[in-house]
């Protein structure tokens, strides 16, 4: 109980401070709390940057999601010595999509 108890004493006022600092940026509780921070684009630049990540992103998920088809259907013949496999699997979908996304933005810049 006291764990939980000393979790929530620091860890709510800390959530209300980046919140209101949040909001006092974007001007809206809903754009604070939605928009991810890579999103934030100052000028054309920065969007066509953003949106180009974006599309090698997407394009990555393209063969990330069959490439994990397939190796889920490895199971079967794992399960014994990796119980956790699809845990795994399901796991690196989105790391593929992060790296992919934030390589394109460093191979551009």
């Amino acid at each position: 109980m006291i764990p939980i108890l000393t979790f929530f004493v620091i860890c709510i006022p800390i959530a209300i401070y980046l919140l209101v600092i949040s909001k006092k940026k974007h001007k809206s509780l809903w754009k604070a709390l939605m928009l991810p921070p890579e999103l934030e684009e100052a000028d054309e630049r920065e969007q066509l940057i953003t949106a180009n990540a974006c599309r090698s992103s997407y394009i990555a998920m393209w063969y990330a999601v069959p490439i994990a088809a397939g190796l889920m259907s490895l199971y079967p013949l794992l399960k014994g010595n990796i119980p956790y496999y699809p845990i795994i699997i399901l796991l690196l979908i989105p790391i593929v999509q992060m790296i992919s996304y934030f390589y394109s933005i460093q191979k551009q810049q």
